[in-house]
């Protein structure tokens, strides 16, 4: 095992969010702007696929509304129609 150099950094084992093992991070004494700059990273990635399943759930149900108009809209117009009564017969209709 290699030793590595001293610093004036802190170093921090930080667990990363994916299936990797724990890595060895150096938070620097100016306030860890990498370490920032990957969460900020980690953040927007969240978020991007936060709105892409919400795009994909407003999209699935603007079709499902869609699909259930023009299904009740068709049902109504069945209900309506005289050759789906119960008491229509051919014999009625002159």
């Amino acid at each position: 095992m290699t030793m590595l150099p001293r610093t004036k950094c802190k170093a921090v084992t930080t667990r990363t969010t994916t299936t990797r093992a724990p890595s060895l991070t150096y938070r620097s004494a100016d306030g860890g702007r990498f370490y920032r700059s990957v969460m900020d990273r980690y953040a927007s990635m969240a978020e991007r696929e936060h709105s892409r399943r919400a795009s994909i759930q407003r999209h699935y149900r603007r079709r499902r509304n869609t699909r259930l108009a023009a299904d009740q809209n068709i049902r109504t117009r069945l209900s309506l129609s005289p050759s789906l009564s119960p008491s229509f017969s051919p014999a009625n209709t002159q």
